[in-house]
């Protein structure tokens, strides 16, 4: 949803919750926060500088880690370095 400027609302840890605190894309929800699913959507439609910001900064992360264009061109980058030490360990 962060091509779409959507905040994420989500009570996962890990890797989610490292970009939402790092990014500010979002909110986290659950007994790690003391928040609720409805207190992060209440904030969101109370604060709608808040939602505008974090919209922002979503379409923003899509586009400079998620975007079509640098998830393919990572991965052929990857691919290549693969075939790259292929090579060489056959020699």
């Amino acid at each position: 949803m962060l091509s779409l400027g959507l905040p994420i609302l989500s009570p996962l840890q890990g890797e989610v919750a490292s970009l939402i605190d790092e990014y500010s894309v979002g909110m986290r929800y659950g007994t790690d926060t003391g928040k609720t699913l409805h207190d992060c959507i209440t904030a969101l439609t109370q604060d709608t500088a808040l939602q505008r910001s974090m919209s922002q900064k979503a379409r923003a992360l899509y586009a400079e880690r998620f975007s079509f264009e640098m998830v393919y061109g990572g991965l052929v980058k990857h691919l290549e370095k693969l075939v790259t030490q292929r090579r060489k360990d056959a020699k």
